[in-house]
């Protein structure tokens, strides 16, 4: 088993290349992607300002050795917003991706049709 997650993570590494995984949870995988940032104005004219980093969490195996079997990823990136005409900014989250697979080859294919 500790070889599939060792499999799963070089195969994540080669398609999240510019995120860095040295962060360890565990068998579950955790990257950070680090880029400047930003502040803008949503449509709804909410001030947002992103905290320079994006997030990639891979789960480890749910429901080992059952038919239920499956991983998950989730990929988002925090923020804090500012609503319009309120002086208070809330932690929130942009851009949350979550995908899952029945199996790790599952997985790895919907994590490559996210980024392609």
């Amino acid at each position: 088993m500790k070889d599939n997650n060792i499999l799963l993570r070089n195969e994540i590494i080669k398609i999240l290349s510019d995120y860095d995984f040295n962060c360890n949870f565990g068998k579950s995988i955790f990257g950070v992607k680090y880029f400047p940032q930003t502040t803008y104005r949503d449509k709804n004219k909410n001030l947002i300002t992103t905290l320079g980093r994006r997030y990639v969490y891979i789960s480890d195996e749910m429901y080992p050795n059952t038919d239920k079997n499956f991983r998950y990823a989730i990929i988002e990136t925090p923020c804090n917003v500012r609503n319009y005409r309120c002086k208070r900014w809330n932690e929130s989250v942009i851009d949350k991706v979550f995908t899952s697979g029945k199996t790790d080859e599952e997985l790895i294919e919907n994590i490559r049709n996210l980024f392609n």
